[in-house]
């Protein structure tokens, strides 16, 4: 490996030929690798990974989105050689990302990029200040070459790292994302919406309706309340604001909270209040599922997640609505027993 990257030294143009890569710190990213070097406010960075087809980018953003970040981006033309180009990111359509425009603060050194032994090579000089070396790195590839006048396919991998290039650490904030991600969907898109079918069609199968529905819910509160923990964080960390989506966030935890409360303060069986609290249970945690499975889909929209998330979200709320109607047809057709026909978080049995 020593002797490759020594190899790979010689091949690079002035002046990052001179650059002790082997002994630089490196970070991995999927198949990629990220290294840098520092010398005063002078910043070498190299980054690089197995080359087929398709783009490599590295790019700064301010805001920790793609939107109005900077990036340089590479590829092997058809000649074989590397093509190595800044591009600024104005929009989602290949149209709003403009060739050679971004500001990012390049040196006079010319980025170069190197297609060597099947890996794809970039490397380029960044000048930053002392108050400026801590940034939000976005990394991207695409399976997918640029297209004429180089315009480029849609990533199909992204992440943001949030690098301290003068401490040498960095932080993965795309894992981060990722879990809170899939935690969120967890609770608002599998367990609350599918506990809430437990009253509805296995009320004949009492107890045990009763247990199950109140363990489902239980388990996906937890879940809501990590999903908003985390988003916290992450806010307090990549220090970005995602105030419509937090706020909605905040407000759907709450009315989960006052779900849970709501137990304790149900009345007796025989109330002439319980209709009421019945009505306040069911309208409640109706609300706080749809907003739940909206904010699923902001969150997804903020993060620019990708296809993959959108689909999920999709075929998730697709399944609950299509089993809802289903089980509506199955449960009319085989006569509405008083089981069947009972309301949604009607829990006048217990």
């Amino acid at each position: 490996m020593v002797a490759q990257a020594q190899e790979l030294q010689k091949n690079l143009p002035s002046p990052y030929d001179k650059v002790p890569w082997p002994n630089a710190p490196q970070i991995t990213w999927n198949s990629f690798s990220l290294k840098y070097t520092r010398r005063d406010n002078i910043v070498n960075v190299l980054m690089s990974g197995p080359y087929k087809k398709g783009w490599l980018a590295i790019g700064l953003s301010k805001s920790g989105r793609m939107i109005g970040a900077s990036a340089v981006v590479a590829w092997a033309g058809r000649d074989g050689k590397g093509v190595i180009k800044q591009y600024l990111l104005n929009g989602y359509s290949p149209s709003q990302v403009t060739p050679n425009k971004g500001d990012l603060p390049l040196t006079k050194a010319a980025p170069v990029a190197l297609l060597d032994q099947g890996t794809l090579y970039m490397a380029f000089q960044l000048e930053l200040s002392g108050g400026n070396m801590t940034q939000k790195v976005i990394l991207a590839s695409a399976p997918d070459t640029p297209a004429a006048e180089n315009l480029l396919f849609k990533h199909t991998a992204r992440t943001l790292i949030q690098m301290d290039f003068s401490a040498g650490s960095a932080i993965d904030y795309g894992k981060q994302k990722a879990i809170h991600g899939a935690v969120g969907m967890i609770a608002w898109l599998v367990l609350l919406p599918w506990g809430i079918l437990i009253p509805r069609y296995l009320k004949h199968h009492d107890p045990l309706w009763f247990y199950l529905h109140l363990s489902v819910q239980v388990l996906g509160y937890l879940f809501a309340v990590s999903t908003g923990l985390s988003g916290l964080k992450l806010e307090s960390d990549m220090h970005v604001n995602v105030t419509p989506h937090k706020q909605l966030g905040m407000l759907i935890v709450l009315l989960a909270t006052l779900q849970v409360c709501a137990i304790c303060a149900r009345p007796g069986k025989q109330s002439s209040k319980r209709k009421y609290w019945n009505c306040y249970h069911r309208c409640v945690g109706i609300l706080a599922i749809c907003l739940g499975i909206i904010n699923a889909g902001f969150g997804i929209r903020r993060a620019e997640a990708g296809m993959a998330w959108t689909t999920a979200h999709i075929l998730l709320t697709g399944c609950f609505v299509l089993a809802v109607v289903v089980l509506e047809v199955l449960s009319k057709s085989n006569g509405a027993s008083r089981a069947l026909e009972a309301p949604v978080f009607d829990v006048d049995n217990r």
